[in-house]
This record gives structure tokens, sequence and C-alpha cells, in this order.
């Protein structure tokens, strides 16, 4: 089934749009699918989460087969996308509450598609801003779309539940953090914690390649509002494996003017999509993002559920030592 764009409203009123692979509200029986597989399809949901700049047509090359087995969603970030442009929200903890706005649109209007009161189960696959954009919806609204304080008994029943979680590409820091733990000796060359395990520090080989403190942060900022085209362009030669590190044993069959071709295409493919944003937006949202520190609340709230980590050698902006922290944080 062909993806479908919808929109419902976040608290603040901006549009957030999404695309579905199965129709809102649900059919009635007398579609194509029969009533049976219809209520099993919205039983599941997998909820693909696009990285900095991007939008929920990065991700055209998965849904066929992942909508031939569940029920598919991918949202536009606010300031992304079909989705509102407003002036503000340009905080990782605006989209995580976008999100479960966005989830709890879905749980009402799939509710009465579900035989008995079985809650509807969402996976989230968050990839580079969507990872961290995960890991702070655990930290402030745990797995799934309850309320808290919520009185009602058949709240837990009724609401959206998350049965894991997959993160694509991001590591759980960006900048780079010195050891305020360590006592410097008269030399400053003292790394004495005291006996306490030193889980602060995070160096250059863990944390982003390009973006790692105050003055890397500013000049990004300057590169995406002063020289947008090519800030669009370093995003797909980091973002790209083959473009990042080209493979010096390719087995592809393709000729050089096919691979060139193909290039270009991508190219052309990821910076429309990050033209479609607003830049100075994009600068404030930067900002906010790269000062996250997910560390804590990965191994203290995501890690009680099934985890997943896609990483590779092959990416522009992350080592892999960085990417492989949450692994070991949920291990």
């Amino acid at each position: 089934m062909a993806m479908q764009y919808y929109t419902t409203n976040a608290s603040d009123g901006c549009s957030l749009a999404f695309q579905s692979s199965l129709p809102l509200p649900p059919s009635s029986p007398s579609s194509s699918l029969s009533a049976t597989a219809s209520d099993a399809k919205y039983d599941r949901c997998i909820v693909l989460m696009h990285g900095f700049s991007g939008s929920s047509e990065y991700f055209t090359r998965n849904f066929a087969a992942l909508a031939a087995h569940y029920w598919v969603i991918a949202p536009d970030m606010r300031g992304h996308g079909r989705s509102g442009r407003p002036t503000g929200g340009y905080h990782v903890a605006r989209l995580a509450a976008d999100l479960r706005t966005l989830l709890r649109h879905l749980e009402r209007e799939t509710r009465g598609s579900r035989p008995g009161e079985k809650a509807l189960q969402f996976v989230p696959v968050g990839c580079s801003i969507g990872a961290a954009v995960l890991w702070t919806y655990a930290e402030l609204f745990g797995h799934g779309t309850h309320d808290d304080d919520d009185g009602d008994s058949n709240g837990a029943a009724e609401a959206g539940l998350f049965a894991g979680y997959i993160f694509v590409d991001q590591a759980p820091l960006q900048d780079r953090v010195p050891s305020f733990l360590a006592s410097s000796s008269p030399s400053g060359s003292s790394n004495d914690t005291g006996g306490k395990e030193d889980l602060i520090t995070w160096d250059a080989s863990r944390a982003h390649t390009g973006c790692y403190d105050e003055a890397t942060m500013h000049a990004a900022q300057r590169a995406w509002v002063h020289d947008t085209a090519n800030a669009h362009k370093g995003l797909v030669a980091e973002c790209l494996g083959y473009r990042f590190a080209p493979s010096t044993t390719s087995t592809s069959v393709s000729t050089p003017a096919q691979q060139r071709q193909q290039e270009d295409n991508d190219e052309a493919f990821f910076t429309s999509i990050s033209a479609q944003c607003d830049p100075v937006w994009l600068a404030r949202l930067l900002a906010d993002h790269t000062r996250y520190d997910h560390r804590d609340a990965i191994g203290e709230v995501v890690a009680q559920k099934p985890v997943l980590v896609m990483a590779g050698g092959k990416s522009g902006c992350f080592p892999l030592e960085g990417m492989l922290e949450t692994a070991r944080r949920v291990d």
C-alpha cells in the first residue's frame, strides 16, 4: 500500500505532517483488506524518525519492505518536510513532545481497530537527531503514551506502548566533555578521580567529528546560515558512507559514469530536502542538540526495553566508538 500524508496539531498549534502506510482513520471492513488482516496491521507500528534537516522522504526506499509486514509511520518533525515552520520550538525536548502528541493521535484514531483492549505497540527507529528525540522522549515520558498520573485503570491497556527501540548513526553526546571529576596536580597532569570510575569524560574518540564545542558549534551555525548550499552538500558527504569512505574493492557492476550519476542523484535528493528547512531555525536547533548528554537516560531508562543499535565505520559524523556507547549503556 502506498504511503499517504496526514497531519495533526501539536499543543502549540504547529501542524505536524506524517506519512502512514495504512489509512487513517482505518478503512471499513469493505476495503480490499479483510477486517481481520486490517485489525492485525494496526497492532504494531514502526515509527521512522529522520535526521537533522531531513524529512520522512528519507525512508522512501524502506517503506515498501516494512509496510508489507507492519504499519509504518514516518513523521516530518516540526521545521522539517511538510510540517509547520514556527519561529520557536528549536529544542529536542519540543520534538519529543511533538512525537508524543502524534503517537497519542495514532492511538486514538485506531483504538477501535484492535480487538478487545489490546494496546498498540510502537517500535520507534531514531536516525541521527531522531535517536536523540527518542532518548529525550524516554527520559521525559517513559515507554509509551500513557500518563503517569492517569487514574483510569484502563489507561495502560488503551495507551500505546514501546516494544523496544532502534537507534541509527548517533552517539549519546556530540560535545566533548573534559572530566571535572579529576583533581589536577600542580603540573595539571593528574587524573585522580578519588577511586570513582570516570563515566563523564567524552573525548575526540567518541564525540562528533565536526561539531563538538562552542567554537565548532558556532562555525557550523554560520555555515548553515551563510553558506547553506555547501552545508547541505557537506551533510550528504558526511552521512553517506560510500561518499565519506569510498570502497577500494567495490563489487559494483555499475560503470564509473553510472556511479557518478548515482552520486549526483543522491546528492540532489538529500540537498533538496534540506533546502526545505529554514537555515536559521536549524542553526538554533543544532545549538540545543549538540549539548544534550543522553548517556544516563539511556542506561537508566531506555535500557528497560530491548534495544538495537545500528552503526558503522563509514560515518563522517561520529567515530564508531561513540555510537557503540549506546550499546554499552544498555548491555
